[in-house]
């Protein structure tokens, strides 16, 4: 009987600390959902899809794959990414990969992205900002063949640093006089597939509160 009651005493302070664990959880994630302390934690390995909302229900002109490198080293900055799918109607190479950098300015909490002279993509430009995770990045000047098309592609969206850390932007693409084509729209969603170290945590206690639990009611 005091073997019984030892493990269910033990049963019941681990499954009080498994409570508290996923309550404190919640209350970080929380915090690190609403906005991002530092704009460096925005660094991480995304995956996820583009969509072209406007001109291609299905197939390989209406979405796409897309993996993006967010690496930060002091106060430089390298965005890799690489994009699946038919991009500006086959005006640049399907499953094509490109590296934007840019800088981490630490007073402000923003990173600043600046790449001019892009052998595909031209001039780009923009910001991610840390207090709130807004992002605003512009492509302008593109080389031939994708100058000929279009004119420039805006990008406005969120990073939002929790678990996992998540990419969502809405692009418009605005074409040359010349194509005569009404700007196109689409989404990004993208996200860092890992879980967070708190969570497998509770995940584990949790798992041994309920061994323990079953073991003592067995007897």
């Amino acid at each position: 009987m005091r073997a019984e009651n030892h493990d269910a005493s033990i049963g019941s302070r681990l499954g009080r600390l498994t409570t508290l664990l996923w309550i404190l959880g919640g209350m970080l994630l929380a915090g690190q959902t609403s906005r991002a302390a530092l704009v460096t934690d925005v660094a991480g390995h995304y995956k996820g899809q583009w969509d072209d909302t406007t001109f291609f229900p299905s197939g390989p002109r209406a979405n796409g794959a897309i993996e993006l490198d967010v690496m930060i080293n002091d106060a430089d900055v390298d965005l890799d990414f690489g994009l699946g799918g038919v991009i500006f109607g086959g005006a640049i190479p399907p499953n094509v990969s490109a590296t934007f950098t840019g800088s981490v300015d630490t007073t402000l909490n923003t990173i600043n992205i600046n790449t001019i002279g892009h052998p595909l993509f031209g001039d780009i430009t923009g910001s991610i900002n840390g207090d709130t995770g807004a992002v605003d990045v512009l492509m302008e000047n593109l080389p031939f063949p994708a100058g000929d098309a279009v004119l420039m592609v805006e990008m406005t969206g969120m990073f939002t640093v929790g678990d996992p850390n998540q990419l969502t932007l809405s692009f418009t693409v605005t074409y040359t006089t010349a194509l005569g084509l009404p700007p196109s729209m689409g989404t990004v969603n993208a996200a860092v597939p890992e879980p967070s170290s708190l969570a497998c945590a509770a995940l584990v206690i949790f798992t041994l509160a309920a061994s323990r639990r079953r073991r003592a009611n067995s007897r």
